[in-house]
């Protein structure tokens, strides 16, 4: 007799989970997500070199959690009639440095379309509270912007709990997405990209803008890719980045994270997994950064204070340096003492 028992749970996770192939081509350009990321892994990439650390299977949820929320954001800016495309390529090209290319989550804008989003609403049957919110949503667009709203960039990036604490704190977007909003301002009917952050957690949202023809950013962008010009042109592979830096996005030490997430992290460190990564680096930032809050507020440093600041050094790192350059949490203040 036929078994006829089934598992969502075990349809669901099977489909996830399964890896996807994906072909190791040579390349002579950046992929716009590779801006800002540690040299050595680009070059890998971009040389063909195969995967020590392919995606496992936390990965490829998270993956699919973020395309999820991806869909979800489409359909809500379709449903309001202000989708004018989405996934439209962006390059761009300096003369004798590496070509650029992306693809734009969304572009959007215009007027809001009150009767036909409405319309939608009844008709995907959403939760009450959900559908609640979305009308209140639409009324405040159409009161706040009667005109229509300025066609910009929405870059979508749904993240952790313990990010979107970290980003709250900063205000600032991490360094890698705003290189890639930047891209995106190379599109000629663009002037502004907002980086739009999703905790998967407790949905959370917090927006950060990036506008066109931004010096700074300009100046970044364009050093990053230099860098990577240069480092392509080099037939040996680039030095492994620290795995512990001092973040200026968060205006403090943290792990390396790109390093730890590296589909190359064997070849690179030697660690077999990104838990052997955390073990061996993850308790170090905290450590430093007690030490840096003491300086900072000029308390008197202890031995193991003094130790820490010789760790610093021999990782190339000046602690007074960086102290004044701190970013400084009321929890972190209080848990400043060490040892």
């Amino acid at each position: 007799m036929q078994n006829t028992n089934w598992s969502f749970t075990q349809v669901w996770n099977k489909a996830i989970e399964l890896p996807q192939d994906r072909e190791l081509v040579k390349r002579d350009y950046l992929w716009a997500s590779e801006l800002g990321k540690p040299l050595a892994d680009v070059w890998l990439k971009m040389n063909a070199e195969p995967e020590t650390n392919p995606p496992n299977a936390r990965s490829l949820r998270k993956f699919e959690a973020g395309n999820l929320w991806e869909w979800v954001v489409k359909i809500i800016l379709i449903r309001a009639g202000i989708l004018h495309s989405s996934q439209e390529r962006v390059e761009s090209n300096y003369e004798g440095l590496l070509r650029v290319s992306g693809k734009i989550d969304f572009i959007a804008g215009g007027k809001v379309d009150v009767e036909g989003a409405m319309g939608s609403l009844k008709a995907m049957e959403l939760p009450e509270k959900t559908e609640n919110a979305a009308k209140q949503i639409l009324d405040y667009l159409v009161a706040t912007y009667p005109d229509g709203l300025d066609k910009k960039v929405i870059e979508l990036k749904s993240i952790s709990s313990h990010m979107m604490n970290a980003l709250e704190i900063t205000e600032r977007p991490l360094a890698i997405h705003r290189l890639q909003a930047y891209h995106y301002t190379k599109h000629p009917d663009i002037e502004r990209a907002d980086i739009l952050y999703l905790c998967r957690d407790d949905l959370r949202m917090v927006e950060f803008p990036v506008l066109a023809d931004t010096p700074k950013i300009e100046d970044e962008y364009r050093g990053y890719i230099e860098r990577a010009t240069k480092a392509y042109q080099n037939p040996e592979r680039p030095e492994v980045a620290p795995a512990v830096i001092f973040d200026e996005d968060m205006g403090k030490f943290s792990v390396n994270r790109p390093l730890g997430w590296s589909s190359y992290l064997f070849l690179l460190t030697g660690l077999e997994n990104q838990a052997e990564f955390d073990n061996k680096y993850g308790k170090i930032p905290a450590s430093w950064n007690r030490v840096l809050t003491r300086i900072k507020n000029k308390q008197p440093m202890t031995k193991n204070n003094e130790e820490k600041i010789v760790e610093m050094k021999e990782w190339g790192y000046d602690a007074n340096e960086l102290a004044s350059r701190l970013v400084v949490t009321e929890e972190e203040d209080e848990n400043g003492s060490d040892t």
